[in-house]
């Protein structure tokens, strides 16, 4: 087996447990993709919004607006902005 192909291999494994430890392994394949998005801009700069989350997830809008997002409320919270009553303001509660 090939170096990268072995790394690769324990990548996956490692991200498979921790999906498990947090206990996401349940979500979607989108519903995955906004949580690490949401991560991953909180990562960069303290806020984060759907639009954000759109474009860190190269998900169209409708399916961000279409995922369910009650399975992943105990780990995100989403607040309605104060300065804008269109977009939510998103925070992981993890």
């Amino acid at each position: 087996m090939s170096l990268f192909r072995k790394q690769l291999s324990e990548a996956v494994s490692l991200v498979s447990n921790l999906e498990q430890d947090i206990r996401i392994v349940s979500l979607t394949s989108s519903q995955k993709k906004i949580l690490y998005s949401v991560l991953l801009k909180k990562n960069d700069s303290k806020n984060c919004n759907i639009s954000n989350v759109v474009e860190y997830s190269n998900l169209s809008r409708s399916t961000v607006f279409k995922c369910p997002f009650e399975i992943i409320e105990p780990i995100l919270d989403f607040q309605q902005s104060d300065n804008d009553r269109r977009e939510f303001n998103i925070e992981v509660i993890l």
